[in-house]
């Protein structure tokens, strides 16, 4: 007994001459028609499934009698039936000029299958005419699933519509004078999208998706957006929501070239992406609760540039946070690896190469913690811009050739913690506010500065290592608002000119910080102080590696500084006004 004879009594057989259904794409009203009846025929017989032998169907996708020509056009299926295809099956839009339409439609039903098949939709023939409110013709559906529960679409292609390969929606909207009922329960998998004029893939109502395993590719190429391989569309505003897609899980699937990205949580709940294979970005959006875990985001040489790897936009207007988790993804290739916007997110153990702008950008974003990542690229691999509240601990950085490796601009109440660093400049703060840097393990390769900040800006810099600086270790600037801290640093093998310079304020701290020059030449400063005042030097340990030497204290620019109990080798240069005792001199 072959596959097909095996699925009898369970299925119902359509036989294309008794309905009226024409297997070589012609006569679309009637073949149209004709598996309506059949289908109705097989549910109101008990029957489990349909079966569909391989032809090429030309079907009539434009609803007769929906409020929109997308309701209840083309092929609708029924409750509690499964319907299989053989692979040849072949279904195609009859081209028109409606703004929206359907070539298989699910509306209210319940414990629905659909098994196998081609769906193409007549993006290619379609007539845009210019409609007033819906010029851009973005309903025209290959699936379409409106309210329906416990729907499964498997091995099915879909490709060519003018607006989303396969729509899952509510029918009715939240907040509105209308009934509500969001699909729920629906399972995606193991499909190939693509080329649709809209997305690929894209819900706004539904309470409980599972898409995996699946091709999405080439969403777009037209005017209209969004282009993606998946949209999560929701909507809300002034605080309410209208619609809203709730627990999904987007897994194992593979993208490829989608118009404008691969993944969007636009507005979007409680929402798992893991373990997809994509060549552009995945974006949490407006997203909350949403996991972007263990993706492969990789932009392959000769692809054009892509702005991000994994991107986002903010907090909804009815939402109090993202609470996004990213992590564990592999990225590699964008200008920006991954850009974390919004409150409360957390970016943890992600490997970042090859970036050309940033390795990782916190971007308007409150309370953050950037952990355990690892960046290798000739960029920024961490920026800190216009946030508060972000801790940045224990990445691991290397390969950049002109730019610092941390970043903090605009930024308040900021720590960056444990890090480890290996490349041109190590940390740069401006316009930085409460920021707290420790405990970083910074190893210069270039010219700039281990740690540095501008005017206008509050730091704490303690018990950071700084490794061949080749210009200045600590390069410090400030006015008159801001006290600084430099504590407890190790600065070894030194060979610039100078290991801590601090520039204007006042009552600055630097303590028991240990100071180790390897120059080729004499000349230079452990400590230069310039239009300080006020400032403390205690404790500190200052001393050369070879025959050369250094200052190990030049306050004579500076008023009112207090050095004492110091570890030095060489005569400081001091100010009428300071106060200079009990330090001990090796060279004396």
């Amino acid at each position: 007994m072959g596959a097909v004879e095996s699925l009898q009594p369970m299925y119902y057989f359509i036989n294309f001459d008794e309905w009226g259904i024409n297997p070589n794409c012609e006569n679309a009203e009637a073949t149209t028609q004709g598996f309506n009846d059949a289908i109705q025929h097989a549910a109101k017989n008990g029957y489990y499934g349909v079966y569909i032998p391989g032809g090429r169907f030309l079907i009539d996708p434009v609803s007769k009698f929906g409020s929109l020509p997308e309701y209840g056009g083309g092929v609708r299926g029924a409750s509690n039936l499964k319907i299989k295809m053989s692979k040849t099956a072949r279904f195609y839009a009859m081209p028109n000029s409606a703004t929206g339409y359907s070539i298989f439609y699910f509306e209210l039903l319940e414990n629905v299958e659909l098994e196998g098949g081609f769906f193409m939709g007549d993006r290619d023939d379609h007539d845009y005419v210019y409609v007033e409110g819906k010029k851009t013709h973005e309903w025209g559906y290959c699936i379409h699933i409106r309210g329906c529960k416990n729907v499964t679409i498997e091995k099915a292609t879909c490709t060519h519509a003018t607006g989303d390969n396969i729509w899952v929606a509510a029918k009715g909207m939240m907040n509105w004078n209308s009934d509500y009922t969001p699909s729920s329960s629906i399972t995606i998998r193991k499909c190939v999208l693509e080329r649709a004029r809209r997305n690929n893939f894209a819900t706004n109502g539904c309470e409980g998706l599972v898409f995996e395993d699946n091709d999405v590719n080439y969403a777009g190429g037209d005017t209209i957006g969004p282009q993606l391989g998946i949209d999560l569309e929701g909507f809300g505003e002034g605080g309410l929501k209208y619609d809203h897609p709730y627990k999904i899980i987007i897994k194992k699937n593979r993208f490829r070239e989608n118009g404008r990205g691969a993944i969007r949580a636009f507005t979007a709940g409680e929402v798992i992406i893991d373990s997809n294979f994509a060549d552009n970005d995945i974006s949490y959006g407006y997203g909350t609760d949403v996991s972007i875990t263990n993706n492969k985001i990789i932009r392959q040489p000769g692809q054009s540039s892509w702005a991000h790897g994994i991107d986002s936009i903010g907090v909804s207007s009815t939402e109090t946070g993202n609470r996004a988790n990213i992590s564990g993804n592999t990225v590699i290739g964008f200008e920006n690896g991954i850009t974390a916007r919004g409150k409360g997110v957390k970016v943890n153990d992600n490997t970042v190469e090859g970036c050309t702008s940033q390795g990782i950008y916190v971007y308007l974003c409150e309370m953050a913690l950037v952990t355990d990542n690892r960046i290798n690229g000739d960029c920024v691999h961490i920026r800190v811009h216009l946030s508060k509240y972000v801790k940045v601990s224990d990445n691991d950085t290397e390969g950049s050739t002109q730019d610092y490796s941390i970043v903090l601009d605009a930024a308040i109440d900021t720590v960056v913690t444990d890090n480890k660093i290996k490349g041109f400049g190590g940390i740069r703060c401006g316009v930085t506010v409460d920021a707290e840097v420790s405990d970083n393990i910074i190893d210069l390769t270039g010219t700039g500065r281990g740690i540095m900040w501008k005017a206008h800006s509050e730091v704490d810099v303690i018990g950071n290592t700084i490794k061949n600086a080749r210009t200045y270790a600590i390069d410090g600037t400030a006015d008159s608002r801001y006290i600084n801290t430099v504590e407890d640093n190790r600065i070894k093998n030194c060979i610039g000119r100078t290991a801590i310079l601090l520039t204007g304020g006042r009552k600055h701290s630097v303590i028991n910080n240990k100071i180790r020059f390897k120059r080729n030449e004499n000349g230079g400063y452990g400590v230069l102080l310039q239009n300080t005042d006020g400032v403390t030097v205690i404790r500190n340990d200052i001393d050369s590696m070879n025959e050369f030497t250094v200052t190990p204290v030049s306050s004579s620019a500076a008023t009112n500084t207090t050095i004492v109990h110091n570890t030095i080798r060489g005569e400081i240069w001091k100010s009428q006004t300071d106060d200079v005792r009990d330090n001990i001199n090796l060279a004396v």
